[in-house]
């Protein structure tokens, strides 16, 4: 709407004022607008109220308006709002920070958070505009929802057109009794089932509309609402179908928003057509992987159709939660979605978490924009809408408070603001907000830039900068801060009466000084620290750190302290592990306090085992009592008793290389809180002793500047600093320790060898021991051979000449021949290994069972498969839910490179796997899936050397879900197994001298015996020649086809001499009768290097070799490859035998010239003798020939056996016949002479 002045008749040559507004309405009647209404703003002054058409935006209406001769001015009809926001009387409503963030301890004594003040979406600012969004149909897309919970059912929405329970379809929809949606799971009109399957929807509908100022509970964004319940997810999951089926339902019954917390399946063209094609806005969670969906797609969210909002979770100081996904093209937005209090059934209140959590905050919001913009279409494309029109779409994205913590990681860079979205308000875009120098010493002279998307549209402009002194008002601005401090900068810009502002933190911190990272949640348990500062006499800098840190990372003149004291939610955000890692890799040192790290991730994170070196922990151990470790250099003579008995430390187990530093004996082992480490790049100590639980130093008598009793926060920390910024006996750097086979035979030798180097130049020890080897090995080279199968470790020492050792662990496989690989890789609700193991069993298969990280080369698999693997066959089992990381698949294509055997069970890997994976493709041989189709029977393939014939009924074990998919099998691949609606979710592949078989289908559902034939049924669980089909069986015929040929070089034999012609013998089979084509070669430095002597022989045992066409003699060695059809294949090696290329009762001699033996190689028809003489024609060496001698090794030395010198010498033989040889010339030439 516009309001529109005429100008007075006088004005208007010619005209009366019924005239001019005659010409008023013909021009809205071209225009396609209607005056609505007029009033009077003085005498002769009067304005009309003009309807603009949809076609039309107010600002056009208003410029084309204003240009006309008759009319005075036009403008918008603005909207205006009270001043005050709108608080509920909900009595819980102060808890949720995401609606109103004051700085509050939002849950006290529990979460250990306070947030940033403004850190929310404004909710009640927004409410002051409007509250009611009932004239919005909002669809739940989720699991049920409980309509009676009383912060709900009043704004449920109730189907007009349906009389409930009279079993009568009333509006002829389809769906009888649909009266507050539909229950896809079940096919029935029951939304809710149970509280705990359907606790997930009844959670986000109350974020959406839990009613508002009702005086219980909590409010909901819009505090009138129309929620619809349309249920496709019961217990753990939904089928695709059923989710079609939902948004076609909603879609129908006229639904502008649709609600969807969840994700997880594949990309499923169906449901994204269904989506596109809903007319409804489509907002969905990003999901809760942590991973970046630009890169990893999340489905629904990431289909990227213009109806789709794409939603992250943000925390209470406008950090990504830790757990959210990101994607600076595919998620648009953030909301507040950790730790969200609203309504679960059983009129209930519940804390919750995800990005599940942040959607329905933008649903809510939606539905109040739309309401209070009815005429605005939702999306670009949908009905009504004109290239160029905003949309309720644009609005979300336009109006959010863009954060620091969220740029770069989403569209809009930022948070929701329902405030700004409901009032049209768009904050200016800021490009860019920075400091030439954020860190640094007193003085620190600072100068701050910035620039913004619209200059045009700013009001005004400045930058604060934390420390009291005036503001700058410019985009540009310099600044010094003349005394240590923390100090938050920050950039502001005004427009339109919307403020939008850039943060960011100045440190000023001496060498020296200790910079202090308060990250306790906005409490005051810094002050503890700083009074142990004091006292020990070290200044300390104080960061907050819920701002933006803009630390260097590369500094090691100060201390780096980082306390997350009682907070446990996104203790460590993973861009400040990243911060830290680099800090430490870059020489940092660091002195961390956190008691609840470990329990908020819930595992051992790469940052703790990497940067913090735990090896393992045990999270919440109560202890109370610490003692320090005798001879410690931080803690020798401590004993500490703790002050609050908060019981938060953890145990935790250091890695090699760390060393504890507290020890408690309450149990039945000593365990230990806290731990240091130091190398000649970085030091750390790690404690999760909460700082408060030490006492604090108090002086024995007033004056006494020393406290005698170590056993106070200020001693600790003090022999702390020392520790990470003194001088101190730098331990050695181990720079390789390595084996060359990591996986080997029972009795093979494998060689252990390292390399290390003392920053202090001292001498080093290096010292092995190995697993079931009683004696260490000391020096840098361990030759091993381990007679038994299993996994073994060499431990490596390297000890300098004052004590200070390092170590580094090697693990190595040893299997017996024959023997298998089993990488247990599973990630089920328990551990399914055993069912794999029973089958093993059964089939007495043996087979050694390890972790993938033993597989993979490197610490992070970047060198493919460990050294020796691709000689066993390998059963990688993906159990349940797992999948292939990008080092897994590393190792795995470069074990099939090198000719591996892989048998591959996972039902969820293809899931793993973005979409166009190359190694789906290249490796794996499949073209295309579709994801988690299920299955109740697989059958085999006909003619197919493994599943020939198969029927097999599937159960899966207790609480592990058919996640089975169909395969796309690429064309040089086979497929094995059908699934039951025919299609493959097996194959194989044997090509490229590798053979692999992969199953999209769990192993664990096979059974261990026959499967017993349901009712009804043909004949299950069998082979058509009657053999029975069970797990075991199935594995042994997969094994079988993995096998390679077996070959054995049965002559020439060891040490044989071979002259003219000989014949090369073996023998090889193939354990499934294919058929083996040979290739022969030989090699004669030791097998260095192998030459082709034969390829594509027959499988006859025998080939005739012509030896008079080689061009030395010497020792030689034989290898024989048996390769099948498809290039699979196996080789052996024979033994050394020698060769002699010398005509009849000749002989030749070599090496010549030579410095301590010649060969001689022999071929005379009896008894001979050998002449030596040197230059001057004396007879200096003979030796008698005995018939059938082909070899005589001289060692340069006459009939005394004294050396000969350097020079030349003349060489015959006679045989006993008085046939005399042609005289050759031998050279001695030693690198020194040679005394006679």
């Amino acid at each position: 709407q516009i309001i529109v002045k005429i100008k007075q008749a006088p004005i208007v040559a010619g005209a009366s004022a019924e005239s001019v507004v005659d010409k008023l309405g013909a021009f809205c009647a071209r225009m396609g607008a209607e005056i609505l209404d007029s009033t009077c703003i003085g005498p002769g002054a009067e304005v009309f109220l003009v309807g603009v058409p949809a076609s039309m935006t107010v600002d056009e209406a208003a410029m084309a308006y204003g240009a006309k001769e008759f009319i005075e001015y036009a403008e918008p009809n603005y909207l205006w709002y009270p001043d005050a926001p709108a608080i509920p009387n909900d009595p819980l409503f102060w808890r949720l920070w995401g609606m109103e963030n004051t700085g509050q301890d939002f849950y006290p004594g529990v979460f250990w958070e306070k947030g940033i003040a403004g850190c929310d979406i404004s909710a009640p600012e927004a409410w002051g505009v409007r509250t009611d969004a009932s004239s919005v149909l909002v669809a739940v897309i989720d699991t049920g929802i409980d309509v009676s919970h009383y912060d709900l059912t009043n704004n449920i929405w109730r189907n007009p057109g349906e009389v409930p329970d009279n079993g009568i379809d009333d509006d002829g929809n389809g769906f009888i009794d649909d009266v507050y949606g539909w229950d896809f799971a079940n096919n029935d009109n029951t939304v809710f089932d149970d509280p705990t399957a359907d606790r997930h929807a009844t959670h986000c509908a109350g974020t959406i509309g839990g009613e508002g100022d009702n005086a219980h509970a909590v409010a909901g964004v819009a505090w009138k609402a129309q929620i619809m319940s349309c249920k496709f997810i019961h217990g753990r999951s939904g089928s695709t179908w059923d989710a079609i089926d939902a948004v076609n339902y909603a879609s129908m019954m006229g639904a502008k928003i649709a609600s969807n917390s969840w994700g997880g399946g594949g990309e499923s063209t169906p449901l994204k057509e269904a989506i596109a094609n809903s007319g409804m806005l489509f907002i969905a969670s990003a999901g809760n992987s942590a991973e970046n969906t630009d890169v990893s797609p999340h489905y629904p969210s990431s289909y990227g159709l213009p109806n789709i909002v794409s939603v992250a979770a943000s925390d209470w100081n406008d950090d990504l939660a830790g757990f959210s996904c990101y994607g600076p093209e595919t998620v648009d937005l953030a909301a507040p979605g950790y730790w969200v209090l609203s309504s679960v059934p059983g009129n209930k209140l519940a804390w919750m978490a995800g990005t599940s959590m942040a959607t329905p905050h933008v649903s809510g919001a939606a539905a109040l924009v739309s309401a209070q913009f009815p005429h605005i279409p939702l999306y670009h494309g949908a009905e009504g809408w004109v290239d160029g029109e905003l949309t309720i779409h644009d609005i979300l994205l336009m109006s959010v408070d863009r954060t620091p913590g969220l740029a770069g990681k989403m569209t809009s860079g930022g948070r929701l603001n329902v405030a700004n979205a409901v009032k049209m308000a768009f904050p200016v875009v800021i490009e860019t907000a920075c400091a030439d120098m954020a860190f640094g010493p007193a003085p620190l002279a600072v100068s701050f830039s910035a620039t913004v998307e619209d200059p045009a549209a700013v009001a005004e402009c400045w930058w604060s900068f934390g420390d009291g002194s005036e503001y700058v008002y410019s985009y540009n601005a310099s600044h010094t801060y003349s005394e240590e401090g923390a100090y938050l900068a920050c950039f502001h810009v005004l427009s339109a009466g919307v403020e939008s502002t850039w943060p960011m933190q100045i440190v000023v911190a001496d060498p020296g000084t200790i910079v202090y990272i308060d990250d306790d949640g906005g409490f005051a348990f810094d002050e503890l620290f700083q009074w142990s500062c004091e006292t020990a006499g070290l200044n300390c800098v104080v960061v907050d750190a819920r701002h933006p840190l803009c630390l260097p990372d590369s500094f090691n003149d100060r201390l780096l302290a980082w306390n997350t004291s009682r907070s446990w939610n996104d203790t460590l955000l993973p861009e400040q592990e990243e911060f830290l890692a680099r800090f430490l890799d870059n020489g940092g040192r660091l002195l961390m306090i956190s008691p609840d790290y470990l329990r908020d991730l819930g595992y051992l994170t790469p940052f703790a085992q990497r940067c913090l070196r735990v090896w393992d922990y045990v999270g919440n151990v109560p202890m109370g009592q610490w003692d320090g470790i005798d001879g410690d250099l931080i803690t020798d003579g401590m004993s500490i008793t703790g002050q609050l008995g908060l019981g938060l430390e953890d145990a935790i187990w250091p890695d090699l290389n760390a060393e504890p530093i507290l020890k408690n004996e309450d149990y039945e082992v000593e365990i230990w809180p806290a731990l240091r480490y130091a190398s000649e790049r970085d030091r750390v100590v790690f404690t999760t002793v909460p700082w408060e639980e030490i006492p604090r130093f108090e002086p024995v008598e007033e004056g006494d500047p020393i406290n005698p009793d170590p056993n106070n926060s200020t001693y600790f920390l003090a022999k702390i600093y020392d520790y990470l910024m003194g001088e101190i006996n730098i331990p050695p750097a181990i720079d390789a320790a390595e084996a060359d086979l990591y996986f080997a035979q029972v009795n093979e030798t494998i060689t252990f060898t390292a390399q290390a180097h003392d920053a202090d130049g001292d001498a080093l020890i290096y010292v092995w021991e190995f697993d079931s080897i009683d004696d260490p090995v000391v020096g840098k080279t361990a030759r091993i051979a381990f007679d038994e199968p299993g996994v073994y470790g060499g431990l490596l020492t390297v000890e300098d000449a004052r004590g200070e050792s390092t170590k580094a662990l090697i693990a190595v496989t040893v299997s017996n021949p024959g023997g298998v690989v089993f990488v247990d890789d599973d990630d089920s609700d328990g551990d399914t290994e055993e069912h794999f193991f029973a089958a093993f069993d059964a089939i007495r298969q043996d087979y050694v069972a390890v972790s993938p990280e033993l597989v993979m080369g490197g610490a992070d698999g970047i060198n493919g498969a460990k050294a020796g693997l691709e000689r066993f066959r390998i059963v990688w089992n993906c159990g349940e839910l797992g999948g292939l990381d990008e080092a897994e698949q590393l190792a795995v294509a470069d074990y099939l490179d090198k000719g591996g055997a892989l048998f591959l069970v996972g039902q969820e890997v293809m899931f793993g796997l973005p979409s166009g994976s190359a190694f789906a493709r290249d490796v794996l041989h499949v073209t295309g899936v579709e994801h988690d189709v299920g299955t109740a029977w697989v059958e085999g393939v006909d003619d197919d050397p493994i599943t020939d014939g198969m029927m097999i009924y599937l159960g899966f074990p207790p609480g592990f879900d058919d996640w089975t998919d169909s395969l796309e099998v690429s064309e040089d691949a086979k497929a094995i197994l059908l699934n039951d609606g025919g299609l493959p979710c097996a194959l194989r592949y044997g090509c490229s001298g590798h053979r692999l078989v992969f199953m999209a289908v769990a192993f664990e559902a096979f059974p261990l015996e026959p499967a017993e034939e349901p009712s009804g049924s043909g004949a299950v669980g069998s082979l058509d020649d009657g053999s029975a089909i069970d797990a075991g069986s199935l594995l042994a015929k997969v094994l079988a086809w993995l096998e390679r040929p077996m070959v054995t070089v049965i002559r020439p034999l060891a040490g044989q001499t071979c002259t003219g012609a000989t014949v090369v013998w073996w023998e090889a089979t193939d354990p499934i009768g294919e058929e083996l084509s040979i290739d022969i070669q030989y090699s004669t430095d030791g097998g260095s290097a192998w030459i082709a002597l034969a390829s594509g022989e027959a499988n006859d045992g025998t080939y005739a070799w012509d030896l008079t066409k080689l061009s030395r003699s010497g020792p030689y060695m034989i290898r024989v490859i048996a390769a099948k059809p498809d290039g699979f294949s196996a080789c052996d090696v024979g033994d050394e035998f020698i060769v002699s290329v010398v005509g009849s009762n000749q002989f030749a001699a070599g090496p010549n010239p030579a410095s301590d033996v010649i060969n001689f190689y022999i071929n005379a028809s009896g008894e001979a003798n050998l002449y030596i003489y040197d230059i001057a024609g004396r007879l200096v060496f003979s030796q008698k020939i005995e018939s059938g001698q082909t070899y005589l090794d001289w060692y340069l030395v006459n009939n005394a056996g004294k050396p000969l010198a350097n020079g030349l010498y003349l060489c015959y033989m006679v045989t006993a016949d008085g046939v005399k040889t042609n005289i050759m010339r031998l050279v001695i030439s030693r690198q020194q002479g040679v005394s006679e």
